[in-house]
């Protein structure tokens, strides 16, 4: 990412992480909280078709998290998005709760001002990806509950960490594909 518009989203970026962070370590917290509330004998096996429905679910929020950017925003809608020079106001917007000033925009060339709207975008896609990654864990977690053994919720808090680990946030692959339709 240049340096100008690096230091622009720079501290959204880092919010964004923060919360994707927290999001992560909810993971192992979930396997720690299974594994107190579970027995200490291994429960009797789940019916297969509620193993089967569980573990369907869970590979379904894999899927949407790692293809979530390739569907999501639409070519369509970023060009919409990017496609009109943005007042400092909307700029204000996109990048709240961070302080933006003449200074922070002066070096930003118009590309780059009308790049600085996709933040809003790259935010929610981020901590969305994040959500359905832990939403395997939360199913880890229910279904060691259901099955009364704590060994049950270990796929799916390896398979969550693995898919929170893929979706680290990065806005770089959303700033280029938006480059080209931010063009004045």
């Amino acid at each position: 990412m240049p340096s100008n518009i690096a230091r622009v989203l720079g501290p959204v970026v880092r919010v964004t992480r923060v919360v994707w962070f927290a999001l992560l370590t909810s993971l192992p917290i979930y396997a720690v909280l299974a594994r107190l509330v579970s027995p200490r004998e291994p429960g009797a096996i789940p019916p297969p078709a509620l193993l089967a429905t569980f573990a369907t679910v869970a590979l379904g929020l894999a899927f949407a998290a790692l293809t979530l950017p390739r569907v999501s925003p639409s070519d369509a809608l970023l060009a919409r998005i990017v496609g009109q020079e943005p007042s400092p106001e909307t700029i204000a917007l996109a990048l709240a709760p961070a302080r933006v000033d003449a200074e922070l925009l002066g070096p930003l060339d118009p590309v780059e001002r009308r790049l600085v709207m996709i933040t809003p975008v790259f935010r929610s896609q981020a901590i969305l990806r994040a959500a359905l990654a832990e939403g395997i864990g939360i199913l880890g977690f229910v279904f060691a509950i259901l099955s009364g053994s704590f060994l049950y919720v270990v796929p799916f808090t390896g398979l969550g960490l693995l898919i929170m680990l893929l979706v680290f946030p990065r806005i770089e692959p959303l700033i280029e594909r938006a480059r080209p339709l931010a063009r004045p």
